[in-house]
């Protein structure tokens, strides 16, 4: 008994030792934006205004509005998400960004690709009203929100309590396509927009 508690604490001894020399650490500057980021969400944008205009005159039903919307950002989140490893490779190979998503020992590109898909600084969010809603009170995946923001990253370009708008990208609720799909996601997400 002694020997096997012997043997555990050598193994714990190694296992911090090893971890405080080869630690990796994450820092705001390690969020590297790919170039493309700016256009694409801009088109993003636009097509999304575009398709808010369809659905205002009549042209599109609010159900289709939705699931265009979401295959819209679904898809700019895609793209960005398959531009982020090269570029990583060329600017910053050594990035710990990088580096975790790609070692495999803790988490992968999804996750990564969340943190620098909109790394405005805001990380959470309470929503203040849906646009073009009515009265509706709890907004799902699509809608446009003005929402303030009750945590922020210091330094960043937005700060806590500022007022601003952003997309619902994933709801706790379920959302129930017309081909019978059931998507549902472990917690609630929105990505900031343009705010002009």
């Amino acid at each position: 008994m002694a020997y096997t508690s012997h043997i555990l604490d050598q193994v714990k001894t190694l296992g911090f030792r090893q971890a405080t020399v080869t630690s990796i650490f994450l820092g705001v500057d390690d969020l590297l934006t790919i170039p493309s980021k700016g256009w694409l969400v801009q088109d993003a944008e636009q097509q999304s205004f575009i398709l808010e205009k369809h659905h205002h005159y009549g042209n599109v039903h609010a159900v289709e509005k939705l699931r265009q919307s979401i295959e819209i950002w679904y898809a700019t989140s895609e793209y960005l998400r398959q531009e982020m490893s090269p570029n990583f490779r060329m600017t910053d190979p050594l990035n710990p960004v990088h580096i975790m998503s790609f070692s495999g020992a803790r988490g992968n590109v999804s996750q990564v690709h969340q943190l620098v898909a909109d790394n405005s600084g805001a990380r959470q969010l309470m929503c203040i009203r849906i646009i073009g809603a009515g009265n509706r009170r709890y907004a799902s995946i699509g809608d446009i929100v003005v929402a303030v923001i009750k945590k922020a990253v210091p330094n960043m370009s937005l700060e806590r309590s500022e007022v601003i708008r952003a997309v619902i990208v994933r709801t706790c609720k379920e959302l129930k396509r017309s081909n019978g799909m059931i998507i549902q996601y472990d917690d609630n997400a929105a990505v900031v927009i343009d705010q002009e």
